[in-house]
């Protein structure tokens, strides 16, 4: 894998002019900077797939369980968080839900749960989602 993304950037920063195709250091940081000003995800998606190709393997994961049991059950509070899980407790009806701070997987399961209970009277919502950074 290494020596794919090693001839990739080889590849990449070799034209037939012998001019760079990969941005300056200044170039990527204005880029990044305009990102973060438009409030993209996206430099931080790219730092989550680094982390992510590093992630330990099973075993490591086990050993670490074993060896610290209450870091370990933070750590998987914090990835179920990452992967749209909460912890929070679902109250009776009537109670008034922020959206915005509400994952795509609560959203999706709480318009399930209004289609249900309204049945043939609930309005039929044809929604289009778009993101900011697409």
């Amino acid at each position: 894998m290494t020596d794919l993304i090693e001839k990739l950037e080889k590849d990449a920063t070799s034209s037939s002019e012998g001019a760079s195709l990969l941005p300056t250091r200044e170039e990527e940081k204005a880029i990044l900077l305009d990102e973060v000003w438009n409030y993209s995800r996206t430099p931080f998606m790219r730092i989550l797939a680094d982390f992510l190709c590093c992630a330990p393997d099973p075993e490591a994961i086990k050993e670490f369980a074993n060896k610290s049991p209450d870091r370990w059950a933070q750590a998987l509070l914090l990835v179920g968080k990452m992967a749209g899980y909460h912890e929070k407790l679902l109250v009776e009806k009537n109670v008034v839900h922020q959206i915005h701070m509400l994952g795509d997987s609560e959203l999706e399961e709480r318009l399930a749960e209004l289609e249900k209970e309204m049945g043939a009277n609930a309005p039929i919502l044809d929604l289009e989602v778009s993101y900011a950074d697409e």
